[in-house]
């Protein structure tokens, strides 16, 4: 049985209370909403200018608590995906480690490790970013933000989820071009957005073999809007469970600010180095 449990971030996302499907039943879709259309639409709501969130990181096994880390997550969006992210961890174990994300919406993305004890920063290749971001569920890859030119969408169904209340729209997803293909650890994700155009969950393929099923189950939960929040919504808590291992990683936001004006430099290696 899945535990019940938080955006993207952002959403950054996306990571206990689970979606229950519960009983679901499909449903015609409005006809004029594709999948690519939704995820437009759901873009168009939740895609902030920038953000900065202090976050909370938490490591369980089953029900005992491994590591708890307190993180700072800086976001940028650019035109066409050209975004930019930055975790900077500032207690825990991993006090003072950084990661850097440089999106590019049509070719190849560039992402740094900061480490301490070295004092160097290494830029991951492509073949790294589906290996475990420091010991969590979470890869490196799932830190982005949707790219909606380096995907495909494709609308499955509408089901009703008892856990929320509401319909959610099934969207599949497949990358779309030679490096996302190449890079990505998964063959598809399925999308579950409810019809306010907040993603819910996200399901993960093996890109070893859709037939294992999924791989990892990842959770926005407890959505809200305050007044600094400039009327986007944002999921307090996001979960993602490593289906095989019975692992699970939980991000719990504390204080954010959107759309403040944060600075390009502030995404450099230089920066990043800053530790």
């Amino acid at each position: 049985m899945e535990q019940k449990a938080f955006t993207k971030v952002l959403s950054l996302a996306t990571l206990g209370v689970c979606l229950s499907a519960g009983s679901l039943f499909a449903q015609d879709a409005p006809k004029k909403l594709s999948g690519r259309t939704l995820m437009e639409k759901s873009e168009k709501k939740n895609r902030a200018a920038d953000e900065v969130v202090e976050t909370t990181m938490k490591i369980y096994e089953k029900k005992t608590l491994l590591k708890e880390r307190q993180l700072t997550i800086s976001m940028k969006s650019g035109k066409e995906y050209e975004d930019r992210s930055l975790f900077r961890f500032t207690k825990g174990d991993i006090r003072g480690t950084g990661f850097l994300t440089h999106q590019h919406g049509r070719r190849e993305d560039d992402q740094w490790i900061y480490l301490p004890a070295t004092k160097k920063s290494k830029r991951l290749a492509a073949s790294e970013r589906k290996e475990s971001f420091v010991g969590s569920d979470f890869a490196y890859e799932d830190l982005r933000s949707e790219n909606l030119l380096a995907h495909t969408y494709k609308y499955l169904s509408t089901r009703n989820v008892k856990a929320i209340k509401m319909q959610c729209y099934l969207i599949e997803a497949r990358p779309k071009t030679e490096d996302e293909k190449s890079g990505t650890g998964y063959s598809k994700r399925i999308i579950w957005m409810s019809t306010d155009f907040l993603v819910r969950r996200i399901d993960y393929y093996s890109k070893d073999g859709e037939d294992k099923g999924i791989v990892k189950k990842q959770f926005f939960n407890n959505f809200e809007t305050k007044k600094g929040f400039k009327g986007f919504h944002r999921a307090k808590k996001v979960i993602m469970i490593d289906v095989k291992n019975s692992t699970r990683t939980v991000f719990e936001s504390g204080p954010r600010k959107i759309n403040t004006g944060v600075k390009d430099d502030t995404f450099s290696e230089r920066e990043l180095k800053r530790g």
